[in-house]
């Protein structure tokens, strides 16, 4: 895996964009031979870019999500792999723990530029400020709460 996965998968999915709407414009002629629906617009050729511009943040938060662990999932599966007799909550506490949650995710912010570590504590980027203000702004727009 890449180091920035992030800048990675943004990368990617700019590129993969602009080429294949350059491919699109340079090869309509053999495209609409075969039946291809082909942009007729520069308006359309925007709409596409657009379009596929909305699907990157969406995916690169899924990804981000599904890198790691789910604390509602790891709980659920512990359970469900302790079959018929389940777990006691003392148990469940020593699987669910900070080095299994908690400090991957801190590693992942340190990563990508989002927090600093300066060996006695944590501090916000301007990045970091960056990135939480897009999820302030999300949930302010659906009333809830500032918290996580």
């Amino acid at each position: 895996m890449p180091y920035r996965q992030t800048r990675a998968l943004l990368i990617i999915f700019l590129m993969t964009a602009f080429l294949g709407l350059l491919c699109i414009f340079f090869l309509q002629p053999l495209l609409k031979l075969h039946g291809f629906p082909i942009p007729d617009t520069m308006f359309s050729y925007l709409h596409i870019l657009m379009f596929v511009l909305s699907l990157v943040p969406a995916y690169i938060i899924t990804y981000s999500a599904l890198e790691v662990d789910s604390p509602t999932l790891v709980i659920v599966k512990k359970i469900a792999d302790a079959g018929k007799h389940g777990l006691t909550l003392n148990e469940l506490g020593q699987l669910i723990n900070d080095d299994h949650l908690i400090f991957p995710r801190i590693r992942d912010l340190i990563r990508d530029g989002y927090i600093i570590d300066d060996s006695q504590q944590y501090w916000i980027t301007s990045k970091g400020k960056h990135f939480i203000s897009i999820f302030i702004f999300y949930r302010s727009l659906l009333n809830l709460p500032a918290g996580g």
